[in-house]
């Protein structure tokens, strides 16, 4: 359960710094720009998705079907506040999108709660699942009725699918003055884990591991937009290898990077630092369908639009 005090959320060991003017000089006179050319993504035809698939749309955007269900998780398609969209080589179609029969919401910073990507879907949606005082943001978008709000290691068990939302090593905040009035965190579906955003803290990831109901077979763990400046809040490629290691699952699949350029590490570092030290990893093509016993069955995928040679 998580704890408040003072009507704010508390995370793990979160030590607050206010960041120095130079810091900040450093990081908008040196933020790189999106990658000089195209990014290739493959868009398939959703609506044959079938058990056991996923799809990746870049940062943490994920679609899986799992127990004939799809579950769409912080869906951001478009450029956010000062950063630009990476250039694809197509553009989505979202009457492509199949049903939607849960949508997942693990926090209410703008590049994971992105309100006109949620408008444009919100007529595909049937459920929402979000964390703790996030219905807020929504509901001028979807009924009461649909969204059902959890709190750390609640669960929603439906259609054969047991939903749980984990503790995260993060924040929330829309604005200047509602930080950690609402909670955030990640999520277990069936044999997927989905990290959310997280710094690394051993206390953390004994806790969310002794929690899953099972253990994963595939691991969609955040490794991108990451910086020692803010290192609370996000992992290091090191220690996103340390958190899949902790968790136990078969397979790692990295997000939080391919679509915007938030930190100062150049647009596929992520891959090529965890390409260094992670021997389960997959890391596919935006946009394309793959299964779960593809992904599973390799060692080690990189896709070469990543720009990066197997080790």
């Amino acid at each position: 359960m998580s704890t408040l005090v003072n009507n704010r959320f508390q995370s793990f060991t979160m030590k607050h710094q206010a960041p120095k003017l130079n810091k900040l000089l450093n990081f908008v006179i040196n933020k790189p720009g999106p990658p000089k050319r195209i990014i290739q993504v493959q868009y398939d035809d959703y609506s044959k998705m079938k058990n056991d698939q996923f799809v990746w749309f870049g940062h943490s955007t994920i679609m899986l079907k799992v127990a004939d269900k799809v579950i769409m998780v912080d869906p951001t398609f478009f450029s956010i506040m000062g950063t630009k969209h990476f250039k694809y080589t197509q553009q989505l179609d979202f009457s492509s999108l199949p049903t939607i029969d849960y949508l997942l919401i693990t926090h209410n910073h703008y590049d994971h709660l992105c309100i006109k990507s949620i408008k444009q879907i919100a007529s595909k949606v049937q459920k929402v699942i979000l964390p703790l005082q996030n219905k807020q943001f929504l509901k001028k978008i979807f009924k009461d009725s649909q969204m059902t709000e959890l709190d750390w290691f609640e669960s929603i068990i439906q259609d054969n699918l047991t939903i749980k939302l984990l503790p995260s090593k993060h924040y929330s905040a829309r604005g200047m003055c509602d930080k950690n009035k609402s909670l955030w965190g990640s999520y277990q579906v069936n044999d997927v884990f989905l990290s959310g955003d997280s710094g690394f803290s051993p206390d953390l990831v004994q806790k969310v591991s002794k929690s899953l109901t099972v253990r994963p077979k595939i691991a969609f763990v955040e490794c991108g937009q990451y910086n020692l400046d803010w290192h609370d809040n996000h992992l290091l490629p090191e220690e996103t290898n340390d958190f899949f290691n902790v968790l136990g699952a078969e397979v790692m699949v990295p997000i939080h990077f391919g679509k915007f350029c938030l930190s100062l590490h150049q647009w596929n570092e992520p891959v090529q630092e965890l390409n260094k030290i992670c021997d389960k990893m997959f890391v596919g093509q935006i946009g394309k369908i793959y299964d779960f016993t593809f992904v599973l069955g390799q060692k080690k995928f990189i896709d070469p639009v990543w720009d990066v040679a197997l080790k």
